[in-house]
C-alpha cells in the first residue's frame, strides 16, 4: 500500500512537473514572440527615424546657431541640496548664439558622450535612437561676424526635465538674433553632467518627486510654500548668478566678449522654471521681461505681481482644470480646492499687475506640449497614448509657441511692436491672448 501510494505520488509529481514545463515552455514562447515584436517595432521605428523623420523643424531666423557649454561655480552659495557640508552651488549652462559657420560645417550630434547616456536614462530612449535625431546647432564656431550686440535670454527648464528637451525652441529663438542661456539645476533637473564626469540626478527631496508629492497633498499655502519656495529660491538664485557670470563673460570670454547686450535681458522657463523666471524678474531689476510657460507661480511674485512685462502661457489642460477633475484623479477635496484656487489667484495677480500682463492659452495643449518639440515628442510618445502631448499636432504647437515667445521678446527687448500680442491672430485660431 505504501509502495502504491508512493508510485501515485511520483506519477502526480511527474505530471505536475510536465505541466510546469509546459507552462514555462509556452511562457517562454510568448516572451520570445513578444520580444521579436518589440525588436521589430523598434527596428522599424529606427529605420524610419534614421531616414529623416526625427528632425527639428527648419530654423526661421536669419542666423545659423552655435552652442557652447560652461561650468559655473558660485563661491558665495553653499549647496543646500547636497549632504556634503562643504559643497558649493555649481551649474551647467548651454549657450545658443547667432553664429558664423564654415562652408563645410555640419551640425553637432543632438547629444553625445556622458550627456547622451544620462539623457537616455532619464527619457528611457535608447542611445541608438538619440543618434538618429538631427538638430541645427554647430559647436566650436564663431559668433556671428560684426560688432553687433545681441539681447540675452536666460531659460530655466521644468522640474525633472533636462534642457536638451527644449532644444528646438532654444535653437529657433537664437536664430532670431538672441543669445539664449539654458540652465541645468543640479538635484532638480533630471540629470546634470559636469565636465569631470560627475552626474547629479534629480533627488527625491528637491526634484520632481517632491514637487509631485506636495502638489498632491498640500491643503494650504504654508504646506505648499515650505517645499516649493525652498526649491524656487535656489532656482531663482541660479538665474541671478548666471546673469552675474554673463557680465564677466562679456568682459573676458574669448567667444562672447562684447557681444552680449546686457541692457536687454529677459528670462523664460517652463513649469517650475517658469515660476522661477517670474520670481527672478520680480527680484532682479536687470531683467526686463519674463515668460512663464505653464508653470506654478512661486515666491513673492505669486502674491505681489511684477510691474514689468510678463506673459503667462497656459496649456489648455491647466486653464480648464477643476476641483472635480482633480478629485476624480484621486485628490482629496481639500487638496483639489487649494490647488485650483491657488492657481487662479496667483495667475490673476501676476496677470493684472504686469506692465503689461499677457494671458495666453493654446487650445489642445497639455503641460508637456511645451517641452519637447515635434521631433522629440514623436520619439518620446512611441507606445504612449495618442494624446500624451495634447491633441494639437506637435509641429503646429512648436510653431505657435515659438512665434509668441519671439514676438514677446522682440517687443519688450528689441522695441519691435508685434501684432500677435494685441489679440486674436487669424493665423493662429488655436490661441487666445488677453492683455491686462
Amino acid at each position: 500500500m505504501s509502495a502504491m501510494t508512493s508510485a501515485r505520488e511520483t506519477s502526480a509529481q511527474g505530471r505536475g512537473e510536465r505541466r510546469k514545463r509546459g507552462c514555462l515552455f509556452y511562457l517562454k514562447r510568448g516572451i520570445a514572440g513578444l520580444l521579436v515584436l518589440v525588436i521589430a517595432a523598434i527596428a522599424i521605428a529606427v529605420i524610419a527615424w534614421s531616414r529623416g523623420l526625427v528632425h527639428f523643424p527648419p530654423l526661421t531666423g536669419q542666423y545659423p546657431v552655435g552652442k557652447v557649454d560652461y561650468h559655473l561655480r558660485d563661491e558665495s552659495r553653499p549647496e543646500i541640496f547636497s549632504e556634503a557640508p562643504d559643497d558649493l552651488r555649481e551649474l551647467m549652462v548651454t549657450i545658443y548664439y547667432p553664429a558664423d559657420i564654415p562652408e563645410d560645417g555640419s551640425p553637432a550630434p543632438f547629444t553625445e558622450g556622458a550627456l547622451k547616456t544620462a539623457f537616455a536614462d532619464v527619457t528611457r530612449l535608447p542611445g541608438f535612437v538619440l543618434d538618429t535625431i538631427r538638430s541645427h546647432s554647430f559647436t566650436n564656431v564663431a559668433i556671428a561676424s560684426g560688432t553687433a550686440q545681441f539681447p540675452v535670454l536666460i531659460f530655466s527648464p521644468g522640474m525633472g526635465f533636462m534642457p536638451l528637451l527644449y532644444t528646438p525652441t532654444l535653437e529657433e529663438v537664437a536664430s532670431q538674433g538672441y543669445i539664449v542661456v539654458a540652465l541645468s539645476h543640479p538635484y532638480s533637473t533630471g540629470a546634470t553632467v559636469f565636465p569631470d564626469g560627475r552626474v547629479i540626478r534629480s533627488s527625491a527631496e528637491f526634484g520632481s518627486r517632491a514637487l509631485s508629492q506636495i502638489s498632491a497633498t498640500a491643503t494650504n499655502e504654508d504646506e505648499f510654500a515650505a517645499v516649493v519656495n525652498q526649491i524656487g529660491d535656489v532656482w531663482t538664485g541660479d538665474i541671478r548668478f548666471t546673469l552675474d557670470q554673463l557680465e564677466r563673460m562679456n568682459a573676458e570670454d574669448p567667444l562672447l566678449t562684447g557681444r552680449l547686450d546686457l541692457s536687454r535681458v529677459g528670462v523664460f522657463g517652463h513649469s517650475m522654471g517658469g515660476g522661477a523666471a517670474v520670481e527672478a524678474l520680480h527680484d532682479d531689476p536687470r531683467l526686463l521681461a519674463a515668460i512663464n510657460m505653464d508653470g506654478s507661480l512661486v515666491g513673492d511674485s505669486a502674491w505681489e505681481g511684477i510691474n514689468r512685462p510678463v506673459m503667462l502661457m497656459l496649456s489648455d489642460e491647466q486653464a480648464s482644470v477643476t476641483t472635480d477633475m482633480l478629485i476624480q484623479a484621486g485628490a482629496t477635496a481639500e487638496n483639489a480646492e487649494f490647488i485650483v484656487s491657488r492657481g487662479e489667484m496667483t495667475v490673476q495677480t501676476v496677470y493684472e499687475n504686469g506692465a503689461p500682463g499677457y494671458l495666453f492659452v493654446l487650445d489642445g495643449s497639455k503641460h508637456v506640449t511645451y517641452t519637447t518639440g515635434s521631433a522629440l515628442s514623436a520619439a518620446l510618445a512611441f507606445g504612449a497614448p495618442a494624446d500624451a502631448f495634447g491633441t494639437i499636432p506637435a509641429e503646429r504647437a512648436d510653431h505657435i509657441i515659438n512665434a509668441y515667445i519671439v514676438s514677446f521678446f522682440d517687443q519688450y527687448l528689441k522695441g519691435e511692436p508685434s501684432p500677435l500680442l494685441e489679440g486674436a491672430a487669424s493665423a493662429y485660431p488655436e490661441v487666445t491672448v488677453e492683455r491686462s
